[in-house]
């Protein structure tokens, strides 16, 4: 028949393209995101995880010498300066992650012919692909989740996330 296959041809060719522009879209926005952290982070004069430190704040507003405990105080708040610009890479690198892992499979399933399609890739789209909003909640809930357990260091991972989502 004529023209039979030229559906499936220009919706494997168009759905290969909206992949590859949303995977560009998503990398682009989210190394933009990193990028303005950054420079947000950069103004601060004090590193963004001790500002709501009281005993921090005390330091900083006097000099102290470096070699004292308050030296060292110091010498880690700039080893830490950067804290909320290693978090959100950490955090884009996770979403992209979770893109290629949960979008990919599919897409190389739809690029090969079938009868050349192999087991593992069908077993690895069938599991990889459903999980793409639990993959989200995990990535989503990490900063509060980490954040948690530095407040509550005996609690099971799994229990701060079932608090975290649960309480939304």
């Amino acid at each position: 028949k004529r023209g039979d296959d030229q559906i499936s041809k220009y919706l494997t060719i168009y759905g290969g393209v909206l992949l590859g522009l949303s995977f560009l879209f998503i990398t682009v926005f989210l190394v933009l995101t990193s990028h303005h952290v950054y420079k947000v982070e950069r103004t601060l004069t004090i590193p963004a995880r001790a500002i709501g430190d009281v005993n921090n704040n005390r330091n900083n507003a006097r000099r102290v010498a470096p070699g004292s405990v308050q030296g060292e105080n110091e010498d880690r708040n700039i080893q830490n300066r950067h804290a909320l610009t290693k978090q959100a890479l950490i955090q884009s690198f996770l979403y992209i992650l979770a893109f290629i892992v949960v979008y990919f499979p599919p897409a190389i399933q739809r690029f090969k012919n079938a009868k050349d399609f192999p087991v593992w890739l069908f077993w690895l789209t069938s599991l990889f692909t459903p999980l793409g909003g639990v993959f989200n909640i995990l990535i989503y809930t990490r900063p509060k989740v980490l954040r948690l357990r530095e407040d509550y260091p005996n609690a099971s991972f799994l229990r701060v996330l079932y608090v975290i989502v649960l309480t939304g």
